[in-house]
């Protein structure tokens, strides 16, 4: 889920979007729409740059499960 602050995030031409963060820990952007796009996938002649995503704290935390197939690890991340 993206953090409601729209002074963070990744300012691409003279437009800020908001950045995510995946389970994977790929940073994707958001655009007018919703959509997410990579940020990796952002071509190299494309100027941008990181807005405050320095203050940003990204936190984690494991929840496990049994289930007949055996244990289950869930990982989840959100940014403070």
């Amino acid at each position: 889920q993206p953090v409601d602050d729209s002074k963070s995030g990744i300012k691409i031409g003279d437009k800020i979007y908001q950045v995510v963060v995946s389970l994977n820990g790929c940073y994707w952007y958001l655009d007018e729409e919703g959509k997410k796009h990579p940020v990796s996938g952002i071509p190299a002649t494309t100027e941008w740059e990181w807005i405050n995503i320095a203050e940003k704290v990204i936190k984690d935390f494991k929840t496990c499960y049994r289930t007949p197939g055996g244990k289950v690890e869930v990982w989840s991340w959100y940014l403070l």
